[in-house]
């Protein structure tokens, strides 16, 4: 659909158009909104067709809200194939396309307590509602792929991807092997003849670390995250390869409910709520303990924050929490755009994955001499962080992924984790990029590098390279190791400069009145130190031992795989 030079081109005015500032007049802003109609239909493909972004959802949205910004500035500027009148396709020509009973759109996105608090004021204004407070349900933003299911007489007769909102892919088979979705359910009960229920199927965490650990073993491409094994999952044309993915489905709404006489029967729930405890009844898997109705926008607040922080300990991945008006009455007071509901919102998460360039790479030499490459990107935003620098942890790393210099790279952070390149966007590549070479050398003394037949690293063999020297001193002191208080990186690397320290014996034979002459420190803070260093010299022998750096040996090492070894050296003496 896009060559080569389309999508390198579509790519660089994506970012162009980020930085791009708003335009003054109609003229500019018809040019730009034909710009940003291109590249936002570009990115609708890469994600939804073919499951392989170039840019993060985050950087998606911020081209979406400036075309919104633009034509609401600009009437004139609104064109009739503009993506905002219409859902993102994730339409083939692989798969029968069927009907939804009920468009499927998409939701209008916040990213801070402010947005949700400006959202609150805008469902009042639609309801000329006054201060009494207005409850929403709220839900997690499961990070999957969209699917569809349709009853019949109790029976499970059709499921279809989300495509563009109107109709979709048909993929009955593949979500019957799905275990979490009935294949019979009592509607009739309620006096349903005909439902339409959306979802999210979505794979576990330690499900798809099994996944991709077996197609490891199977030498085979592995998934970059749980959405791209879901979604490709979902649209398999062998059902006994869809069911191998091991989905989960969970249903997040009932969209429409008639009778046998075809007469509509929702409003027979009077809340969200209602109707997603009556789908759980049935057997349907929906949110539980993470979903509550919020008597306010406060509470909204609170609950979507929680959330950020729980996410890590949560079994599937969320990107975000979505908040809805929670009676249905007042959800069709509000009513909808062409675009998404009016009285729905996505509360998104802070990004964690991001689009940079990388400029160059640097080596670092660690306590046993391992050779370190770290990446040095552009500076980006992730996860509430600048990101700059990125470990590339050893040569097979860069190999396997064919990471170049001049790549644009996607960087992930999950959590606390240290940021990682997931893949360089190779489709992106236009001839400057060079490959890294990895160096022969000791970047610090120039001793030839040595790597071992069963390691991955590359090692200085030169016990006296000034960085290794470095390196285990501020080990040794380190809350892991020997645990010294007030003396870290800064406080070894300061000593050793001044040539107060060469070694780590060094370190138990330091000059505590010349330290008391040095700045930022004075004569309290060297006698704490002092103190310091004192009660290191108590700690138990496998600490030393496991502070010395020696290679193989510490609290993982060789021959040890419990947590309390009884053939171990060190769990002896321990």
């Amino acid at each position: 659909m896009y060559s080569a030079a389309d999508q390198k081109q579509l790519d660089l005015l994506s970012r162009n158009l980020l930085l791009a500032p708003d335009p003054s007049n109609p003229k500019d802003g018809l040019v730009m909104a034909h710009q940003l109609g291109d590249v936002i239909r570009f990115h609708e493909y890469r994600y939804y067709v073919l499951h392989d972004p170039v840019i993060s959802d985050f950087e998606f949205d911020q081209l979406y809200k400036k075309l919104v910004a633009l034509e609401s500035a600009f009437p004139t500027c609104r064109l009739d194939d503009s993506p905002t009148s219409r859902v993102s396709s994730d339409l083939t020509d692989e798969l029968p396309e069927v009907h939804h009973l009920t468009p499927m759109l998409s939701l209008d996105n916040s990213y801070n307590e402010e947005d949700l608090v400006d959202f609150d004021k805008q469902i009042r204004k639609l309801l000329v509602w006054d201060d009494e407070p207005i409850a929403y349900a709220v839900e997690p933003k499961y990070d999957g792929g969209t699917i569809t299911l349709v009853y019949e007489d109790d029976r499970l007769v059709r499921a279809a991807t989300r495509g563009d909102g109107v109709k979709g892919e048909e993929i009955t088979a593949n979500a019957r092997t799905i275990r979490s979705i009935p294949l019979r359910a009592h509607f009739s009960a309620l006096g349903i003849y005909r439902a339409e229920l959306r979802g999210e199927a979505i794979i576990r965490k330690d499900a798809f670390a099994r996944i991709n650990a077996r197609r490891e073993e199977e030498d085979l491409p592995l998934f970059a995250n749980p959405r791209n094994a879901a979604t490709g999952g979902l649209r398999m044309k062998d059902p006994r390869e869809a069911a191998e993915r091991g989905l989960d489905v969970f249903v997040y709404q009932l969209g429409f409910a008639e009778n046998e006489k075809g007469e509509d029967v929702l409003s027979q729930f009077a809340t969200h709520q209602q109707s997603l405890d009556a789908l759980a009844a049935m057997g349907f898997k929906v949110p539980d303990e993470e979903r509550t109705v919020c008597p306010d926008i406060q509470g909204v607040v609170s609950f979507c924050t929680e959330w950020a922080d729980r996410r890590d300990q949560y079994a599937y991945e969320i990107d975000g929490m979505v908040v809805k008006v929670n009676r249905r009455d007042l959800q069709e007071r509000c009513g909808y755009t062409s675009h998404h509901p009016r009285w729905a919102i996505a509360f998104k998460f802070k990004a964690r994955q991001a689009t940079s360039r990388l400029i160059e790479v640097d080596y670092q030499v660690g306590k046993i001499g391992s050779i370190t490459p770290v990446a040095k990107i552009e500076p980006v935003q992730l996860a509430g962080v600048t990101v700059s620098s990125i470990s590339l942890h050893n040569e097979d790393f860069i190999t396997s992924k064919d990471i170049r210099l001049g790549d644009i790279v996607l960087v992930e952070r999950a959590g606390d984790v240290i940021p990682y390149i997931v893949k360089p966007l190779a489709d992106l590549r236009d001839g400057s990029e060079r490959p890294i070479r990895f160096p022969t050398h000791c970047p610090v003394c120039a001793t030839p590098l040595l790597r071992e037949p069963d390691e991955a690293a590359w090692r200085c063999v030169n016990a006296e390279c000034e960085a290794q020297i470095k390196q285990r001193m501020i080990f040794h002191v380190s809350k892991d190791a020997m645990d010294i208080d007030g003396l870290g990186r800064s406080q070894v690397e300061r000593f050793y400069d001044l040539g107060m320290v060469k070694h780590i014996a060094d370190l138990y034979k330091l000059d505590f009145d010349r330290i008391a002459t040095l700045d930022g420190f004075g004569q309290k803070s060297a006698d704490n130190l002092k103190k310091a260093i004192e009660k290191a010299k108590a700690n138990p022998i496998h600490r030393l031992l496991h502070s010395l750096s020696i290679h193989h040996l510490g609290k993982k090492h060789r021959g040890c795989s419990q947590e309390k070894s009884t053939t171990c050296l060190i769990c002896k003496i321990g």
